[in-house]
């Protein structure tokens, strides 16, 4: 190769390395905010709760598990539709088995809010007021109805419910 060839490809070096600088500024200031964010795998299920001479029952239940390194506060729960702007705040049931709010959240803990989902034992049922919020054609909006946990710094996290519980607000799933 000549001397000019060598010149013109001398002459990309700058570039590349401003491009390798720049790389690494937004690498290094991604990794730093990763740390700072908050990241809450929300979930809403239904599940059975069996006790040794008890009988059987349902809970709506909404878990919260801490995915990020950043300590979280939950300071509520609720369900929310995309398009009304008013929103269901839950007060959560069976206090033997709920989380308490607020409830802090190192790295990897849980947090699980149940509420019951049919009536029985004192419980309430919690299907009417869901269907009254959901007000006509709930069994088209049950599929927008969404759990929410609402944090402390304002942030707050959604999960779509499971088929089984959008199957007792429609009617599709009864008492077995």
């Amino acid at each position: 190769m000549d001397k000019q060839t060598w010149q013109f490809i001398n002459s990309f070096a700058p570039w590349f390395s401003a491009l390798g600088t720049i790389s690494a500024v937004i690498a290094s200031l991604y990794l730093a905010t990763k740390t700072r964010r908050l990241h809450i795998k929300v979930t809403a299920s239904l599940n059975t709760l069996v006790q040794t001479g008890m009988p059987s029952r349902d809970y709506v239940t909404i878990s919260a598990v801490n995915l990020g390194a950043r300590e979280v506060t939950i300071t509520g729960i609720g369900w929310s539709l995309p398009f009304k702007r008013t929103k269901l705040f839950q007060i959560p049931g069976a206090p033997e088995y709920s989380s308490k709010l607020p409830v802090r959240l190192r790295d990897g803990e849980s947090a699980n809010f149940y509420v019951s989902a049919k009536p029985g034992l004192g419980d309430e049922n919690w299907i009417p007021s869901v269907k009254d919020y959901l007000g006509t054609a709930h069994g088209l909006k049950v599929h927008f109805l969404r759990a929410q946990v609402h944090t402390s710094v304002g942030k707050t996290f959604y999960a779509r419910p499971d088929r089984h519980i959008r199957n007792l607000l429609t009617g599709k799933e009864t008492d077995q």
